[in-house]
């Protein structure tokens, strides 16, 4: 049942006893068992619908049921996944595999992008030491501009990747592991590291028609501007002309 394994609590937002804040299961466990009016047998292993149930048996009031499910990306206010996990959450195999999932990514793309440019290297040396007929022996071949810029665009792609999600991950599995907790950094992460990678790729990839958009940009910004005031300093020494 997906919802036993992605609902985290639920909020009942309009009956007194439980408006306060949001309810687990064990808060709803130790509910049931407390009012013992509830035909529905408490046990380790109730479904969200069985609780649901129970609540019912004891506030049989249809305004007191009113109720709102915590999912699994209610969880925060930002709205993201949860990311910082332990054992005993029920999602925890499901985030643990998205955090692992991103860390072998990362590794592909480290490895990857590092053959591209070895190879591009190779290639132009080869290509460059078979034409260079009339370089000096010993010399090394000049590189070309385009390998130059494929060299740096890789090693930033390759750098905000590891400024984002190594340290997203590494904290993740700390709170896992119980060496730390996380959850203060929660906002951080969400708000500050993982939006950085979304917003440094596009520049990245597409830089120089970014940067000649902006200098295009700013050009007419700054014609339009000196235009006008040409215009204005016209008017006023027409203006100024034909007084006596």
């Amino acid at each position: 049942n997906f919802e036993d394994y992605f609902v985290n609590g639920l909020f009942y937002k309009d009956n007194p006893l439980m408006r306060q804040s949001i309810l687990k299961k064990s808060n709803f466990k130790d509910l049931l068992r407390a009012w013992q009016t509830t035909s529905h047998l408490v046990t380790e292993d109730m479904t969200w619908s069985e609780i649901r149930g129970g609540i019912r048996d004891i506030f049989p009031d249809s305004i007191n049921n009113n109720h709102v499910s915590i999912g699994f990306y209610g969880n925060h206010g930002v709205c993201l996944f949860k990311y910082f996990v332990r054992s005993d959450d029920p999602q925890w195999v499901f985030s643990v595999a998205i955090l692992t999932c991103n860390s072998v990514c990362f590794v592909i793309i480290t490895v990857s992008y590092s053959l591209i440019i070895r190879h591009t290297m190779t290639s132009q040396s080869s290509v460059a030491g078979g034409t260079g007929g009339g370089r000096q022996s010993g010399s090394s071949p000049a590189i070309p501009s385009h390998v130059i810029k494929l060299q740096r665009k890789v090693t930033l792609i390759i750098a905000t990747d590891f400024a984002t999600w190594i340290p997203f991950t590494v904290l993740a599995f700390l709170h896992f592991g119980s060496v730390i907790d996380g959850s203060a950094f929660y906002s951080l992460s969400s708000i500050v590291l993982l939006p950085i990678n979304g917003v440094m790729n596009p520049i990245i990839y597409k830089g120089d028609g970014i940067l000649t958009m902006g200098t295009k940009l700013s050009q007419s910004l700054y014609s339009s501007i000196r235009s006008r005031g040409s215009q204005m300093n016209t008017e006023s020494s027409m203006s100024g002309g034909g007084t006596f």
